[in-house]
């Protein structure tokens, strides 16, 4: 399954409803709600197959999307093989400059691509989710 840079991830598209992720993915292995930086309530469904977790928000519509499916690709490239370097390059090729780096709180670092909606992050050298958001 490939991540579209603010589309979505395989046939999962964002602004989806529930339902119609349902129809490809099945019935998700968890679900959950949190909320989020407004206030809001955000569902969660959480997939093993894809291993994937996606985000409605109040309105019912996909909004964002983390992946930890080491299968699934980006521009064609297995990114779970990619190093942060790699990475890098395959944006820079792809037209995205901008890169930010972030030491996260938890450990992990964020490499972010804000012009693709993308954060990669790596616990060591090891990518382990994908976030993509529109």
């Amino acid at each position: 399954m490939d991540i579209n840079i603010g589309q979505g991830f395989g046939a999962i598209r964002f602004r989806m409803a529930k339902p119609e992720v349902e129809a490809l993915l099945g019935a998700a292995d968890a679900c959950s709600f949190i909320e989020d930086i407004d206030g809001e309530s955000v569902e969660v469904l959480q997939y093993n197959c894809p291993q994937v977790s996606l985000f409605f928000d109040c309105n019912g519509g996909l909004s964002s999307m983390d992946i930890e499916d080491a299968d699934c690709t980006l521009f064609g490239e297995p990114v779970f093989r990619c190093s942060r370097q790699e990475i890098v390059s395959l944006m820079l090729k792809h037209g995205f400059s901008e890169v930010e780096v972030d030491e996260e709180a938890w450990g992990e670092t964020c490499l972010s691509i804000p012009a693709a909606g993308l954060d990669f992050y790596f616990e060591s050298d090891s990518l382990v989710s994908v976030s993509l958001g529109q």
